[in-house]
């Protein structure tokens, strides 16, 4: 994707978050459903391989981990998905 549509996508992300107070995140719902546990499961292990080849890629999976965790609880991945997406954040300068 190019540079324009991954911003879009990372400043999306961002305003979906954002409607989540800190407090609520730290004590957010366990997600249960099992079919989204499982895509949490694939998306954190494709996350992770993506960084040594497709890196333009990780913003999409990072924005699904999120959006997933946020609307579906969270999972032990979810943490991933947060970390991977702060670091986004940071390379473009939103540093809260």
């Amino acid at each position: 994707s190019s540079r324009s549509e991954t911003l879009a996508l990372i400043e999306k992300t961002r305003c979906l978050v954002q409607g989540y107070p800190e407090d609520l995140l730290l004590n957010y719902n366990l997600m249960t459903d099992s079919s989204k546990i499982m895509a949490m499961k694939f998306l954190s292990r494709l996350e992770i391989s993506l960084v040594m080849g497709r890196r333009g890629v990780i913003p999409i999976v990072t924005s699904k981990m999120v959006e997933l965790s946020l609307v579906h609880g969270l999972t032990p991945m979810s943490a991933i998905g947060f970390a991977y997406f702060g670091s986004m954040l940071a390379s473009i300068g939103h540093v809260n």
